[in-house]
């Protein structure tokens, strides 16, 4: 048998096993916790093939096995479904990574093209792998096994294949003859319904973990580089940077006169403070999104031949990015006036995180694409994200946003009880440390909405909530203390 056909069998029955194990865990294990364990079986399994962790790189592969080893543990911890998901995303993107330096690439040298095209690829392999893995990789005809248990193999391949052909021809059957239908409803034969309830999900798993295999397995194959040849001259590319920069100017003096000079300055406008920075964020965090490829592209797109053009360029992007700084600053002091103003939610607490890796991810490109070295960005930047989530995991997210709200509350702001009980476990021990210095509506508003989340408990399992259960008794305290608010018929105290 062909090492290809032998790896393509590897892949299809660890995918198989990984399918039934994946299936077993999401009916019999709680929500996070058979997620988190599933995962580590497909990293397990990647290691054990023998694909990834080989010993052309085996510090550089460790660091990235030890990335992967703590963003599945955070799969765990947290008990936000906003967390969970950019934890679920670093998992995968560090395994793109991972498959990105086997394929035999650097990636203090390549730009963001070539990670970005090693992220796509393993996404398509997750979709098409294990199809590509039957059809392509596999040569069925040299899988052979001799004496009885190639009969065996025989066999059970001619069962699975009659099986949707007897459903078929039986329903049809079934359908024909009353008799017939009662003869056989009477077998004890599982439904189809209940039978694809099962193999469904199976099925899905399988051919997902067989497609991150592959992958993993066949990373992208390494492509000649290519130099291209700037379609776009520097006076060109100095005009729209140049045009950028003197709008963010303007931009950046408005902002120095109305937003930093206090109320004196907005009151000709008519305007709020509040309503001055409620308009502004989301819009300046595009911007800076959109700046970054801008920037990007102005260098790939810069004719190095002409000295002069790319001196030129270069101070137009520090002065773009100088600029972009101070925007990414009023849009951060946005934030806090609409934060003090209506308090903190999940969207303007990862915006604001989002924010911050903006801040790194633009330092990052003065200090690499500035100086000429554009193919050191991703790797940087990918850092940068990374550290951002671990940031967040190692911050409690839904507790500093009940910190926050309880705050407000206290100096007398509207308290929406229902949204501080509709966070994770994670909020819990703020609510019932901040609840008694809340007035009697916000504490027994708050007790009101715990006790109704608590007995609309889903049975989902991580360690957040693990620690909030121990927390119950607390909770009984405080809706019992509020008793003669929640039913006014019961005796005051």
């Amino acid at each position: 048998m062909s090492p290809a056909s032998l790896r393509g069998l590897r892949i299809l029955g660890a995918g198989a096993a990984l399918g039934v194990a994946g299936r077993t865990l999401f009916v019999t294990v709680p929500g996070q916790l058979s997620l988190a364990l599933w995962v580590g079986a497909l990293l397990l399994t990647v290691a054990a093939l023998g694909q990834i962790w080989s010993t052309r790189h085996p510090r550089r592969l460790g660091v990235v096995g030890a990335g992967l080893a703590l963003g599945t543990m955070a799969l765990l911890w947290r008990d936000s479904d906003t967390l969970h998901a950019l934890n679920l995303g670093t998992v995968f993107g560090l395994l793109a990574l991972a498959a990105h330096w086997e394929s035999g690439r650097r990636p203090l040298r390549d730009g963001v093209v070539a990670q970005a095209r090693s992220v796509l690829h393993l996404a398509g392999q997750g979709i098409f792998g294990a199809g590509m893995a039957a059809a392509r990789d596999i040569r069925w005809a040299e899988v052979r096994v001799p004496g009885r248990l190639g009969h065996l193999r025989a066999a059970g391949v001619g069962l699975l294949a009659a099986v949707p052909v007897v459903a078929v021809f039986g329903g049809l059957l079934m359908q024909a003859d009353p008799l017939f239908d009662r003869l056989l409803r009477g077998l004890p034969l599982p439904s189809l319904g209940a039978v694809l309830e099962q193999a469904v999900p199976v099925g899905l798993l399988a051919w997902l973990a067989a497609g991150l295999l592959r992958g993993v397995a066949r990373p992208p194959a390494r492509r000649p580089t290519t130099t291209l040849s700037a379609s776009v001259g520097s006076v060109e590319i100095a005009v729209v940077l140049g045009s950028v920069v003197l709008l963010f100017a303007g931009f950046v003096g408005v902002q120095t006169r109305y937003l930093f000079g206090g109320e004196a300055a907005l009151a000709s406008t008519g305007l709020t403070y509040a309503s001055y920075a409620r308009r502004g964020f989301f819009e300046l965090l595009w911007v800076g999104a959109l700046t970054l490829p801008l920037v990007l592209a102005a260098d790939w797109l810069l004719d190095r031949s002409d000295p002069r053009g790319v001196r030129r360029t270069r101070w137009l992007t520090a002065g773009l990015l100088v600029l972009l700084q101070a925007i990414l600053v009023s849009a951060l002091y946005r934030m806090r006036l609409y934060t003090d103003a209506y308090g903190l939610t999940e969207l303007r607490l990862y915006a604001t995180a989002f924010m911050g890796w903006l801040f790194l991810a633009f330092g990052w490109a003065g200090v690499t694409v500035l100086r000429g070295r554009r193919h050191r960005f991703a790797t940087g930047a990918v850092t940068a994200a990374v550290l951002v989530v671990g940031a967040l995991n190692l911050a409690n997210p839904e507790g500093l946003i009940a910190q926050v709200n309880l705050e407000r509350a206290e100096q007398g702001a509207r308290l929406d009880a229902d949204y501080l009980a509709g966070l994770g476990a994670d909020a819990l021990p703020v609510l019932l440390r901040r609840a008694p210095s809340l007035d009697v509506a916000g504490r027994c508003g708050l007790a009101r909405a715990l006790e109704d989340r608590r007995s609309a408990g889903d049975g989902t399992w991580n360690i957040a909530r693990a620690r909030a259960e121990r927390l119950t008794p607390d909770v009984a305290r405080l809706v019992a203390g509020c008793a003669w608010v929640l039913d006014p018929r019961g005796p005051a105290p």
